[in-house]
């Protein structure tokens, strides 16, 4: 899909902490089932797309969002 967006110059965006959170689910299910490969993927990515740092003010941002869309 991210190559489709590429194709057409969208500019392709996410989070470390969404990188995070990934990496972290990957590496739970490499323990059982070592056959994953995802890990590899996910460090490759950093060429295709970019990482905007979790900061505060993003973390601020979240949460109005999150309120006025009453998921809290």
């Amino acid at each position: 899909m991210s190559n489709c967006l590429l194709a057409r110059s969208v500019y392709v965006v996410t989070s470390d902490i969404c990188d995070y959170e990934v990496r972290r689910g990957l590496l739970l299910v490499s323990l059982t089932n070592p056959t994953v490969q995802g890990i590899q993927n996910l460090d490759n990515l950093p060429a295709v797309i970019d990482f905007l740092p979790l900061t505060q003010m993003v973390r601020l941002k979240i949460t109005t969002v999150t309120k006025k869309l009453n998921f809290s």
